[in-house]
């Protein structure tokens, strides 16, 4: 459908030489997906139906899923003219240049919106231009040159053509308002320099001060325990900054792309995995009740209407830090070693800065007894379930790799799926 290469269903179950019902059952998580963004699909012809921008994020989040950028399944366009869209588009809008894989999901981003626009499809999205006030550039401007050297496939003529009488000037900004909220509104999760930090906070304060003063309130009214866990995080400065950056950005992505902006942290937040399954109640309704008690300011008047969307998106980034630190859930490690060899400083310093482990002074508490002991601890001194894991101190390659699995297993396979609700 994407590419349109078949637009009857018929003609595609009989060419797999199946039936209607056995493709339907093939295809039903992918069609449960597409339904989270609102988009489903009609078959006589084949095709989307749906919210355009839905549409677009839908076919670029399915993709990603299904390939993890494994492979280049757009054969119609070179990758290398995908990541020229990209490299132009960050630095227009003067974002952080970025690695090879984050690339390549924005490039798939780039594909889905370039097939649409051959077919003739039209995006316009006045949400997006009236939350963005940065002076943001018109990324379609240069696409001639973007696609200068390409393999001249029929595609690559049918989008120049596409894009030179199809796609009006106002179309051009509503599609790079999007784009610009797809690359400033991610989640920074890893390590970014403090000067980048600074001069994309800065931008947001300048020309979003609205949403900035927003999540600068919003921390100083969370409830006492939801800010002990957040102390307890012991973040730095710096970390810090990038929490709040996330904070901000993820408002400005609710208000310009609303339920979408949700399923794209959701595909983020690592939809499917065992930590996305958890559903922390207690941190929901906290935040959502220290959300509505912001609306009730004047300033934040013009927000009312986005309340619900707004502390969808702020759990959506808070959630997953917070499981880290959940008691409820955490690993339990006993060290049954000689309390006095500095040798194991190493162990036990990792296992401490693991937020997910805990080491106790019990063996009755732990899941875990760590013993360079050939015989086991008394039975009667530990837990029927529990794993006992040998270690020697003259150190054996793995060991400490093999242990680091061993609590990440029990904590996302037993831990998380007997506490889904925290």
């Amino acid at each position: 459908i994407v590419k349109n290469k078949e637009d009857s269903f018929k003609h595609f179950y009989e060419t797999l030489e199946s039936s209607k019902a056995t493709v339907l059952r093939h295809l039903k998580p992918m069609r449960g997906y597409l339904k989270r963004f609102g988009v489903r699909i009609a078959y006589e012809p084949m095709r989307f139906v749906g919210d355009e921008e839905s549409i677009r994020l839908a076919i670029a989040a399915l993709y990603w899923n299904a390939t993890r950028g494994y492979v280049w399944p757009f054969e119609d366009f070179t990758q290398k003219v995908a990541f020229k869209v990209v490299d132009i588009a960050l630095d227009k809008y003067r974002l952080k240049p970025t690695n090879h894989i984050t690339k390549m999901f924005y490039a798939y981003v780039v594909m889905a919106h370039l097939y649409r626009i051959i077919e003739g499809n039209h995006v316009q999205n006045m949400d997006a231009l009236n939350v963005i006030n940065y002076p943001f550039p018109n990324i379609f401007e240069s696409a001639g040159s973007m696609l200068e050297g390409d393999t001249g496939s029929e595609k690559v003529r049918e989008l120049k053509r596409a894009i030179k009488e199809d796609v009006s000037y106002e179309e051009q900004m509503f599609q790079s308002a999007d784009f610009y909220i797809l690359l400033m509104c991610v989640p920074a999760t890893f390590e970014v320099s403090a000067e980048y930090l600074q001069s994309v906070s800065k931008q947001l304060v300048r020309y979003n001060p609205l949403f900035a003063n927003f999540i600068d309130d919003f921390l100083e009214l969370i409830p006492i325990d939801v800010e002990q866990t957040v102390s307890d995080m012991a973040m730095s400065h710096k970390e810090f900054l990038r929490y709040k950056y996330n904070l901000t950005t993820c408002i400005i992505g609710v208000l310009a792309l609303d339920h979408n902006y949700i399923e794209i942290l959701n595909l983020y937040s690592g939809f499917g995995d065992a930590i996305s399954k958890l559903n922390d109640e207690g941190l929901e309704s906290k935040i959502y009740s220290t959300v509505q008690h912001l609306m009730l300011r004047d300033k934040y008047q013009s927000l009312t209407g986005k309340s619900k969307q707004i502390s969808e998106a702020i759990y959506a980034i808070a959630y997953r830090f917070f499981s880290l630190y959940n008691k409820n859930i955490q690993v339990k490690v006993y060290l049954e070693l000689e309390s006095f060899f500095l040798v194991y400083s190493d162990l036990a310093v990792t296992l401490q800065s693991l937020p997910y482990a805990k080491i106790v002074s019990d063996p009755k508490e732990a899941d875990i007894v760590v013993t360079a002991n050939s015989a086991n601890p008394p039975k009667d001194e530990m837990k029927k379930d529990v794993c006992i894991y040998r270690w020697m101190y003259n150190g054996v390659d793995g060991q400490m790799g093999g242990l680091l699995n061993l609590i990440y297993k029990i904590w996302t396979e037993e831990k998380v799926s007997e506490n889904p609700n925290l």
